[in-house]
């Protein structure tokens, strides 16, 4: 009587099994592809719970700052609030539009900085004056409120500006200013904190339901 085994291949098989299974789970939480994701549940669960303009307008911020890290034994998550607790700066705003560069970009932290900024200005020129809102000169005829606030975005963010940039910049400044305080003050940090609580748990489901497929995807190709 004779008698095949394939033990020897079985343990073959579970010890590649044994190293790869760690490198599978690496391979399955890259922080560029979970960052993505993390970005579009945030978005999706804030945008549901915004109530009012200002808190909306923080939202793409928020969103931009999100990273994701490998931590040991798992994934680690994180998103800038303080700038949702604050009033716009216009300094800050300034030193966003010099680190954004030509190009802007919602979900760059600094572009989504100057188009929250640009956004404030489109409201202020569409506000009436009596409300805080521009007061309209003859500067301004034949002009859509659009161009309207694309040329001030530009007299208040460009950096190194000419002599009359700089003039009509301190004469729009003050106005701008109280705006940005009454229209863009902070959000309360209880709002702030149940934003965080429920973004919390979009992302603890995100990743329940998401890592088993990439993990076995994952390993699949390294057995391979």
């Amino acid at each position: 009587m004779r008698i095949n085994s394939n033990i020897g291949a079985v343990r073959a098989q579970l010890q590649k099994l044994q190293a790869v299974v760690p490198q599978a789970a690496t391979r399955a939480l890259t922080p560029a592809i979970w960052a993505e994701d993390a970005a579009i549940v945030a978005r999706n669960v804030l945008e549901a719970l915004a109530d009012t303009d200002s808190e909306r307008a923080i939202i793409p911020q928020m969103v931009a700052s999100i990273r994701a890290g490998l931590l040991e034994g798992g994934m680690r998550f994180t998103m800038r609030v303080d700038a949702a607790t604050n009033a716009l700066s216009i300094e800050e705003m300034r030193a966003a539009r010099a680190a954004a560069g030509r190009q802007l970009n919602a979900r760059d932290f600094f572009g989504a900085q100057v188009l929250q900024f640009e956004q404030a200005i489109q409201e202020w020129v569409e506000t009436p004056e009596d409300e805080l809102g521009k007061r309209r000169d003859a500067r301004d005829f034949g002009k859509t409120d659009e161009e309207i606030a694309q040329f001030i975005t530009y007299i208040m963010l460009t950096p190194n500006p000419p002599a009359g940039v700089e003039e009509a910049r301190g004469r729009l400044e003050p106005h701008i200013r109280a705006f940005l305080m009454a229209r863009h003050s902070a959000v309360s940090p209880e709002v702030i904190g149940l934003w965080l609580q429920a973004v919390l748990l979009a992302w603890r489901d995100m990743v329940q339901d998401l890592f088993p497929e990439r993990f076995r995807a994952s390993l699949r190709y390294l057995m391979s």
